[in-house]
């Protein structure tokens, strides 16, 4: 439909990661506003505001990356939908359990698995909230 409205596809690419990377961070900005004002968690008040913004910086990125990735693979976007929400949902639900029920603290969490954005994500959220509630959160960058 781009190319037949004239559309470069540097242009495409390009808008294409500005709206989803907006879309992201106003995500994060609103997950994160909730955690610390409405529900009034340890966690989102006491870690580094900074440190949290480099975090939702770079989820952002890895998210977007890996749905560029996908759209190379698939050419409908109701499929590209369907298989984006199913491998968001699935990886996170797998990441989760690897690190409550295998790979728990002190436990080390294995190299090829933190290579996928959902799984490194998921166990740097594990190992931070392990930190605040044993001992003290990261306040500092």
């Amino acid at each position: 439909m781009m190319k037949m409205n004239g559309m470069r596809i540097s242009n495409y690419w390009l808008v294409y990661f500005i709206f989803n990377f907006i879309l992201c961070l106003v995500t994060n900005v609103i997950f994160f506003l909730l955690g610390a004002f409405v529900l009034k968690t340890t966690f989102f008040r006491k870690t580094s505001p900074a440190l949290l913004s480099i975090i939702a910086i770079g989820w952002s990125l890895a998210q977007i990356g890996l749905a560029a990735f996908c759209q190379t693979f698939l050419s409908k976007a109701r499929s590209a939908n369907i298989i984006g929400y199913i491998v968001a949902i699935w990886t996170m639900m797998i990441a989760s359990t690897l690190n409550i029920g295998a790979y728990q603290v002190p436990t080390q969490f294995p190299g090829w698995l933190q290579a996928l954005a959902p799984f490194a994500f998921n166990r740097l959220f594990y190992l931070m909230l392990i930190n605040c509630s044993d001992a003290d959160c990261y306040n500092t960058l």
